[in-house]
């Protein structure tokens, strides 16, 4: 599954926890997912227990942000630029440099697990090659 599959069926309605990944007969629940990335350091179990309330989306908020959009443009990379958006209701006409560090944050923790997935495919790889 590409990761443009995954968005779009997310966008759609599908829960994450309702994935089997390729290789897996196991959903992809929290604790399935922290397994896989554990292993790239001790702070995971402790982010993930302090933070899980918010990493909890769904095609619900995927949807109430671009809803706020006031415009959006697709750049040359294929992002999509979006302007209007706030954090949460008391957020209206904030410097979005006011964001840069957790803008930074997401890109790390989605850059962690993006490898994490790479891993895990490359592994599954490996160990079904060695089965033929």
């Amino acid at each position: 599954m590409t990761a443009e599959t995954f968005c779009r069926e997310v966008y759609f309605g599908k829960q994450i926890n309702k994935f089997k990944f390729q290789g897996s007969d196991k959903f992809a629940t929290d604790r399935w997912l922290i397994k896989k990335i554990e292993g790239h350091g001790r702070w995971v179990q402790s982010v993930y227990t302090n933070t899980s309330g918010a990493i909890h989306f769904s095609d619900f908020h995927i949807k109430q942000m671009l809803g706020q959009a006031t415009s959006t443009e697709m750049t040359v990379d294929g992002a999509l630029k979006l302007e209007g958006v706030t954090m949460n209701p008391v957020d209206n006409d904030t410097d979005p440099e006011r964001y840069r560090e957790l803008q930074q944050a997401y890109v790390h923790i989605t850059m962690i697990l993006a490898n994490a997935i790479e891993h895990w495919c490359d592994t599954y790889r490996e160990t079904s090659a060695g089965q033929r």
